[in-house]
């Protein structure tokens, strides 16, 4: 199965100012320039297990990090893609004696923006903010079962973001970027789930 990796290398500042306006807690800007570092905000967990009405689950990692230097998804462990085949193969358990189902991750990218060397980001900015960090998911899920010649196609996203500030040591930025990875996580399972539940109404491909 092939499919198109989506790229992402500029920023939707508009998009970035409605979050910002709206005050979201996360995807959100952490901004503090006080000495002790703003706590790390809560983050959308995962739910538990998915039972599917398949045999079998394949995960595939069809993204290649983009050459351009603010991808740093590739050096950061673990790296979004490897956070999302696990989570896969935690919460989508077969549960079927026949049946397949395929996951194909298309986007696991992971950008680290300078604020400061960008003049457009920077005025969005009131406190001494240095980095922006962004996470986005996608992936297409297909499910498939002889009887009745099931078939189901899904295509889910999501994304999330953060700010981390001058003052923030490497351990703390670290902390920052890993829950910005979480975030970005949750709202993928949050909406894989609102999705399933959607088509399933006959059962299937979620059972129970």
């Amino acid at each position: 199965m092939t499919t198109d990796t989506p790229q992402y290398p500029t920023i939707n500042r508009r998009r970035l100012m409605m979050q910002l306006s709206a005050g979201l807690t996360l995807p959100l800007i952490l901004a503090s320039c006080a000495e002790k570092p703003a706590p790390l905000p809560e983050v959308t967990k995962p739910g538990g297990a998915l039972k599917m009405g398949i045999a079998a689950l394949d995960i595939i990692n069809d993204y290649t990090t983009p050459s351009d230097d603010i991808f740093i998804d590739d050096i950061f462990n673990p790296s979004p893609a490897a956070r999302m085949m696990a989570w896969a193969e935690r919460t989508l358990q077969p549960s079927d004696s026949q049946g397949n189902g395929l996951m194909t991750i298309t986007n696991a990218s992971m950008t680290e923006r300078d604020i400061q060397s960008d003049q457009d980001l920077k005025t969005l900015f009131t406190n001494e903010q240095r980095l922006l960090i962004e996470v986005k998911m996608n992936a297409i899920f297909t499910f498939n079962h002889p009887e009745n010649n099931r078939a189901a196609t899904l295509t889910v996203s999501s994304e999330a973001m953060s700010s981390i500030a001058d003052n923030t040591s490497p351990a703390q930025a670290d902390a920052i970027r890993l829950r910005v990875v979480d975030e970005a996580l949750g709202q993928f399972d949050q909406e894989l789930r609102r999705r399933l539940m959607q088509i399933s109404a006959s059962g299937w491909p979620l059972r129970g």
